[in-house]
């Protein structure tokens, strides 16, 4: 057995087992992670579970696996109580992501962390990555930002369930995230690029998009996109109200005036960490406003499950 194709499917499930989210085959296939030169098959796959399997390193509960380690009773449970959990959230992600595409400028949109994930908790927000014309990054924030605070739909400290957080901007001459990464082994951001969910797509954005981020192969070599096929269309009175707005605001010089203002009122935090990391970037090209960011924790907490997985499966090995 390769050691380099055991641990590339034990990674995957180090990863997720930080959520107790168990996996199957076919998201173990896509998420094996390793150098872009690991030819891993489905046979591999099948010999590999095998012997995970036997070696007692792996459970699979009705077709999903995790790790053999100390968790919840019920891994399989936890996974449909995330999948419903997730289709209620999504339902209501593409109601409210119509009406944020009508707005000028926006070019795709696309729910991302924990729904992108298929893994939200009952009281967690609806995260948004939003792409923009390279005119209109801070417009577009202007007025989408301020017709979900007039909603009430903005999350707060005190509610956050269901609410709409838009943290996370591209202008379309930025799309590729490779520069973003926390460390050289960036996981969280290797699996939250893998799982990002498109719902808006103006003339093939997410294709290029894809393309920007092909670099993801690096690490993910049997990774693909995932593409959603019922992505929004607009009728005519959508397209005639798009293009009237467009015609009004996606302009230099609102997008200046936008930016100035937006920058007055930036809270202490971000002022406090723009540009000083990868968690807050604000520039003309991006907007990124994450002041708690966890993938150190998460790295952390996937060591400790891939350290642990291995050496199991090394004493096992040797014992027999």
């Amino acid at each position: 057995m390769e050691s380099k194709k055991v641990e590339a499917v034990l990674s995957v499930l180090s990863f997720f087992q930080i959520f107790n989210c168990p996996l199957t085959r076919s998201e173990i296939y896509q998420g094996v992670f390793g150098e872009a030169d690991l030819e891993f098959t489905w046979n591999d796959l099948s010999v590999v579970l095998e012997d995970l399997l036997n070696k007692d390193v792996l459970v699979n509960e009705s077709g999903l696996y995790a790790l053999n380690i100390d968790r919840p009773p019920s891994a399989l449970e936890s996974r449909l109580k995330y999948q419903a959990t997730f289709y209620l959230k999504a339902k209501r992600a593409r109601r409210w992501a119509f009406f944020m595409s009508l707005f000028p400028g926006v070019r795709g949109v696309a729910v991302v962390n924990s729904v992108g994930f298929k893994l939200p908790s009952d009281n967690a927000d609806i995260d948004f990555l939003i792409i923009t014309d390279e005119k209109s990054l801070y417009i577009s924030r202007l007025l989408v930002t301020f017709f979900l605070k007039i909603f009430g739909l903005r999350p707060t400290k005190q509610n956050q369930k269901d609410k709409i957080c838009t943290s996370f901007w591209l202008s379309e001459k930025n799309l590729n995230l490779e520069k973003i990464a926390y460390s050289d082994n960036d996981v969280y951001l290797y699996y939250w690029l893998l799982n990002v969910y498109p719902l808006y797509d103006q003339a093939d954005y997410w294709e290029r998009w894809q393309s920007a981020n092909f670099w993801l192969k690096n690490r993910l070599p049997n990774s693909h996109f995932r593409a959603n096929i019922k992505k929004i269309q607009f009728g005519i009175l959508a397209r005639f109200w798009k293009r009237l707005g467009e015609i009004f605001f996606t302009h230099r010089f609102w997008n200046n005036w936008a930016k100035k203002l937006q920058y007055r009122f930036f809270s202490s935090d971000i002022k406090e960490l723009m540009n000083k990391d990868t968690r807050v970037i604000v520039n003309d090209e991006m907007l990124k406003f994450h002041t708690v960011d966890n993938r150190q924790k998460y790295f952390d907490l996937y060591q400790e499950n891939l350290k642990n997985s291995l050496n199991k499966y090394r004493y096992v090995a040797k014992e027999n």
